[in-house]
């Protein structure tokens, strides 16, 4: 082992770069680079640290297979100093490899460490994979070795490329969904290609629109051995390091093949353009502003963490394809992951979200704007989300939340929405983009055991026969559905409670009342301990509310008619108005009254009313509580109070 310094510019091997009989080439040999050094060797031989000083360049031949193993040590590269395998307007021909590899020891010790102001440059050749890496199947794949893609790939792709098929079916594995396999041969078919892979087929249908990629590229940097089974992150990993700090480009990855990593550490603007990260621990860890136009799959975390990445490339296959982070703009499909993106705040999400377990777990703020599918959760919660995009083929298209605003199609899933706290809906349910009746399987479920259900449903387009409940009518559940401008009938009104529906009536009114009044129509399990309650329609408040002042004694009447002869008629306590009122002059406590009026035939509107003298002035909160159930019966009310 020795220690070698440059002393002039040239080739790796030229001994006369570095003063002495020999290069580096025994296992253990140090290099530091401080002139401009061409590196043009294949050797496997795991050399020592290698150091590029500012002034220094190590530049891979751009018409040459290159190989430079590495044992446990980094190739540091300090300011001004610069490792370049291929530049942009010199790549590595695609007719040549360079391959950097490491033997490491520790897991996230050693690699390659950019000091600020220093430069790695990467470019490999696009022509490798014919400058087109991904397509579709253009038919299922059922059996056997070979598989028909649309597009013509003949002349583009090549025999031994690595490629990922996925089924294009909704989630089952991250790990098995999606097959890495070997090209054995490739043959032009029509507009299509058929391609026959080396390995076994996979035994269960691919089916027509799978994606397609492409993951070989001519700049290859790995771990020594790194396993590229789908679902392995490997251990003892070497790692990229990079503390430049301004938008200064000077770490570009383009057409390059990473494998096998801990994973890319930098503080800011990493350009990681089409090419592939896999196998890895933390695809790209943190920093902000990176480029990611490439594939990322395979990886424990694919994007870590940061803040406002541009994400163009597919991210797949990941346990979490993207973890957290702010700000992040993601266009690129993110697919067959166990979480697609997990959470995180802020993201712009326009790529297709789609055959992940979850798809968005979760977050605040998020607009999302591209189509959702296939995935078993689409939207599993978080906060504040913009919801544009179509919603469809997922088991549950949104799970829960809070403050979403969904303008998008919801449809074709077995759950449209399954609960959620003040999401406000204006799009389509059980509809598609195009307008075609897509029904879900159920529209709007009552499933939050933990905080009650507030949806909102503002012009929204509704299925032809209603909407569809799920745990609607359960004791077990508790919320309210509110639709206004139901079904998008201008002024139709509809306030589905837990145990009954609310809904805007013009047909039985009140002479002298208003021109409209609320049919009430119980569910079968009203009754006293899960009454309805009846808000105002579309915001949850009481019903009336009125300014009275301190001292004077008000008569507050509510008209109340009922719908169809009951059996037995609701006594006082099974349906009543309640009036919360300032009932102390030096403190804000309240007292409640009850209605103590019944209903004794079909056709009278009875006053339910009560009398109160408030202590001080202040508004009176007055509800209408109904706590019966008989099949086709309920109540009308006369929405406009009398107070004397």
């Amino acid at each position: 082992m020795a220690a070698y310094t440059s002393i002039k510019s040239g080739d790796w091997d030229d001994p006369t770069v570095w003063g002495t009989a020999s290069y580096p080439s025994v296992a253990g040999d140090t290099a530091a680079i401080g002139h401009t050094v061409d590196y043009n060797v294949v050797s496997t031989i795991e050399l020592g640290a290698i150091t590029i000083d500012s002034g220094g360049l190590l530049k891979f031949k751009a018409d040459l297979t290159t190989k430079l193993t590495l044992g446990d040590v980094d190739l540091r590269i300090n300011s001004s100093g610069e490792l370049r395998v291929g530049a942009v307007d010199a790549v590595i021909g695609k007719a040549f490899i360079a391959d950097l590899i490491w033997n490491t020891t520790g897991d996230n010790l050693k690699g390659i460490y950019v000091a600020s102001g220093g430069k790695l440059t990467m470019y490999g050749d696009p022509d490798y994979y014919g400058a087109v890496d991904n397509s579709v199947l253009a038919a299922n794949w059922t059996a056997g070795k070979i598989f028909s893609m649309v597009g013509d790939f003949a002349t583009k792709w090549a025999v031994g490329d690595q490629i990922t098929v996925h089924k294009g079916a909704q989630y089952i594995s991250y790990s098995a969904d999606t097959i890495l396999c070997t090209i054995a041969s490739l043959t032009l078919n029509g507009s299509n290609t058929d391609i026959t892979i080396n390995e076994a087929a996979p035994g269960v249908t691919f089916a027509t629109g799978g994606r397609v990629q492409n993951v070989s590229r001519n700049v290859r940097l790995s771990k020594l051995g790194a396993s590229t089974v789908i679902g392995n992150y490997n251990t003892l990993r070497p790692r990229i390091y990079d503390m430049n700090v301004v938008a200064n480009n000077n770490c570009v990855m383009s057409n390059a093949l990473l494998t096998g990593f801990y994973g890319i550490e930098s503080l800011f603007n990493f350009r990681f353009l089409r090419s592939i990260i896999r196998n890895t621990f933390r695809g790209i860890n943190s920093g902000s502003g990176h480029t990611i136009s490439g594939a990322v799959y395979s990886n424990s975390n694919g994007i870590n963490s940061g803040s406002g990445h541009t994400i163009s490339g597919a991210v797949y296959s990941n346990s979490i394809g993207i973890y957290s982070g702010s700000g992040h703009t993601i266009s690129g499909a993110v697919y067959s992951n166990s979480n697609g993106i997990y959470y995180g705040s802020g993201h712009t999400i326009s790529g297709a979200v789609y055959s992940n377990s979850n798809g968005i777990n979760s977050g605040s703020g998020h607009t999302i704007s591209g189509a959702v599918y296939s995935n078993s959760v689409g939207i599993n919660s978080g906060s504040g989300h913009t919801i544009s995009g179509a919603v469809y083929s997922n088991s549950v298209g949104i799970n829960s939340g809070s403050g979403h605003t969904i303008s998008g199609a919801v449809y074709s899933n077995s759950g449209g929405i399954n609960s959620g706290s003040g999401l406000w809906i204006t799009g389509r349910l059980g509809y598609d983009a195009a307008g075609t009746v897509a029904l879900n399987t159920f529209d709007i479920g009552f499933m939050s055991s933990v905080t009650a259900v507030e949806i909102y449903l503002q012009g929204a387009k509704i299925p032809p026969a209603g909407l569809v409940f799920r745990y609607r009518n359960d004791v077990l559940y508790s919320g309210n559905v509110y639709s206004e401008d139901h079904g998008q009938v201008l002024g139709e009104h509809i306030h589905y409670a837990q145990f009954g529906t609310c809904t805007r009536d013009v047909s039985v009114v009140r002479p002298g009342g208003a021109g409209s009044s609320i049919k009430i129509e119980p569910l079968s399990l009203c009754a006293v301990a899960t009454p309805i309650r009846l808000y105002t329609d579309p915001m949850p408040g009481p019903l009336f509310k009125f300014w009275l002042v301190a001292g004077v004694q008000r008569i507050l009447n509510v008209y109340i008619r009922s719908l169809g002869v009951w059996a037995s008629y609701p006594t006082a306590g099974e349906l009543y108005i309640q009036a919360s009122y300032l009932s102390d002059p030096a403190t804000i406590a309240r007292s409640l009254l009850n209605s103590t009026a019944v209903m004794s035939d079909a056709t009278t509107w009875v006053p339910f009313s009560v009398t109160l003298t408030p202590a001080r002035a202040g508004w009176v909160d007055v509800y209408l509580y109904m706590r019966k159930y008989e099949a086709g019966k309920g109540c009308y009310v006369d929405i406009k109070p009398v107070v004397t």
